[in-house]
């Protein structure tokens, strides 16, 4: 049986507003700030803050560029916290890097690819067409709400389980909960 908090945690992309005025994390409006999909120091070791990436629809957007709305709690504690762990790890070389939980890294780069869907959603596919809408819909973005429950780990404890199916599934079923 599913606790409050659990219900709570499943249920925030419903409640989450794709727009530059909430934060892409938690949903909250308040206190937002824009965090770096990548992050600045890792644009500046690897001499990416004023180089291109390419988007889905063959634009490009300098790393410096890519933000996303994100409230000062998830960014300053949550994320930063991730990215102090990534950073020491990186910059302790392949054994640091060996060294990072499973979980921080996926958490890491989960954080990255939504933040690029995510800030897609609110760049134009055209831009001398506005008419033609963003490069990826609110429905390509949605469909990855299962992610985005995930990177709900960032801010909750959540204990994942792996539980292997005995049924004709051959694949195992991931089960987790807020601890």
């Amino acid at each position: 049986m599913r606790n409050d908090r659990m219900d709570t945690q499943t249920n925030i992309f419903e409640r989450l507003s794709l727009t530059n005025e909430k934060c892409f994390l938690c949903g909250s409006g308040e206190s937002i700030t824009q965090e770096h999909v990548f992050p600045k120091w890792l644009q500046h070791r690897d001499g990416l803050f004023d180089r291109e990436l390419t988007l889905l629809n063959g634009a490009q957007i300098k790393y410096r560029q890519l933000t996303i709305p994100c409230c000062r709690d998830c960014n300053g504690i949550y994320l930063g916290k991730i990215e102090k762990q990534i950073s020491q790890a990186v910059t302790s070389g392949f054994h640091g890097c060996t060294g990072l939980p499973d979980l921080v890294v996926y958490q890491w780069a989960g954080k990255i690819f939504f933040g690029i869907l995510r800030k897609e959603l609110t760049l134009l596919a055209d831009r001398k067409d506005t008419a033609a809408g963003p490069i990826v819909s609110e429905k390509l973005v949605e469909s990855f709400s299962s992610l985005h429950l995930f990177l709900q780990s960032i801010r909750h404890p959540i204990l994942f389980l792996l539980r292997t199916c005995t049924a004709t599934v051959t694949r195992p079923a991931m089960i987790f909960e807020t601890i």
